[in-house]
């Protein structure tokens, strides 16, 4: 039997004897202790093959994620061409809607303007009444014409002298005593200030030309506001156009 009295002498006679180890462990180790590193191994190949099999479904979700990505990022470019080409022609249909109603609006504005001057012609003899006056006649072109023809056009410009010609409305009356005397009236359904304006150089040419009395009138539906004062201090009267007058016949 051997005999050791120190652990290195224990450590020597089983270097000596190794088939004594089992037979030590079997008797300090418990079975659970003792299989553990062989279930400590089998954990390990099964962990790796979950790992490796994770691995390579992480992988393969990696690939799909991918070509998902690029078929959006492809999706999304197709989006941003057919959005740019969509404003593009939202845009173009926008520009040719405003044309339009640019369009529409200067038509409205010449209709309503040349319904108010049919309106305001027919009721001539009404705004020279309501002026204090008795109409006599509306002046043709012709008769405009020959105005300028015989009187004194210095100073006045040919462009002046041509919006003159074309003016609106010329009405020749009577006032109370007789006398012969003119009403230069500019016709608008708004009226402004480029109606008092020139209601106010057209009456100025008459007196000129004429010799006789002259008087600026503007015959309108409305007025602007800033022509207020104009119309309230007397130097252009205004003959107001009610919507009755516009009614089509």
């Amino acid at each position: 039997m051997a005999v050791f009295n120190t652990i290195e002498e224990l450590v020597e006679i089983l270097d000596e004897n190794p088939q004594w180890i089992e037979a030590l462990r079997a008797r300090l180790l418990t079975r659970e202790l003792r299989e553990l590193p062989e279930k400590f191994a089998e954990f390990a190949e099964k962990t790796d093959k979950r790992f490796d099999s994770l691995e390579q479904q992480l992988g393969q979700f990696i690939a799909e994620t991918k070509k998902f990505t690029e078929k959006m990022n492809k999706f999304v470019e197709e989006m941003n061409r057919f959005a740019a080409t969509t404003n593009r022609r939202f845009g173009e249909l926008e520009q040719r809607m405003d044309r339009r109603f640019n369009k529409m609006d200067i038509d409205h504005g010449r209709f309503r303007a040349a319904h108010a001057r049919t309106a305001a012609i027919r009721q001539a003899p009404g705004i020279a009444a309501d002026m204090g006056f008795q109409w006599m006649r509306d002046l043709s072109v012709n008769d405009l014409i020959h105005i300028v023809t015989n009187g004194d056009t210095s100073g006045i410009s040919a462009n002046d002298l041509r919006k003159f010609r074309n003016a609106d409305l010329v009405i020749e009356a009577v006032d109370d005593q007789g006398e012969t005397c003119y009403i230069a009236t500019e016709i608008s359904y708004t009226a402004d200030s480029r109606d008092t304006d020139r209601a106010i150089m057209f009456a100025g040419f008459l007196k000129k030309f004429t010799s006789h009395a002259a008087y600026a009138a503007i015959a309108a539906v409305a007025i602007d506001n800033r022509i207020q004062d104009i119309t309230d201090s007397g130097d252009v009267f205004w003959y107001q156009l009610e919507d009755k007058y516009l009614e089509v016949d």
